[in-house]
């Protein structure tokens, strides 16, 4: 049997199959179907129509499941919060009418994006002010958002 390097994690293993591109770890397998999910999504129609109907039923079998999500977790529904804000920012920049708009757009560096969202002036660190907590949000690619807490040592 040949030996190959799995595409997702980079280690070698042992082939047992002649297309074989993965190997046999859990994380490594859950990739190989998520990309052969989306490849299905995007090239079979039929596949797409079966997903598109067993999402409506599962919504109908689990009325306010997502209400209730968001309740138990405000740390989520506040990160679902800002994230559809950048999504409805971005959507409002590609679809404007203005072709230089929608140039500048595209061009534009994830700061400056950010600068139209979010306030970026610098406030004052007051006394009672002792640490926060703020989200890491990628803007280019679709990944999970971070949670980090920022602790103040020294107001000095």
């Amino acid at each position: 049997m040949d030996q190959d390097i799995c595409i997702h994690c980079k280690r070698k293993f042992k082939k047992y199959r002649k297309h074989q591109e993965y190997c046999s770890d859990k994380a490594c397998q859950r990739a190989r179907k998520a990309k052969w999910q989306r490849d299905a999504l995007k090239t079979n129609p039929e596949y797409r129509e079966h997903q598109k109907q067993e999402n409506i039923d599962w919504q109908k079998n689990n009325p306010g499941y997502w209400r209730r999500y968001f309740e138990k977790n405000p740390d989520k529904a506040l990160r679902n919060r800002m994230l559809q804000r950048i999504r409805n920012q971005k959507k409002r920049y590609q679809t404007s009418e203005s072709t230089a708009l929608r140039a500048m757009f595209n061009r534009i560096e994830t700061q400056d994006f950010l600068r139209l969202i979010a306030k970026m002036d610098v406030s004052k660190i007051s006394q009672s002010h002792t640490s926060s907590d703020f989200w890491i949000i990628p803007v280019i690619a679709k990944m999970d958002a971070l949670k980090v807490n920022i602790t103040i040592k020294s107001a000095r």
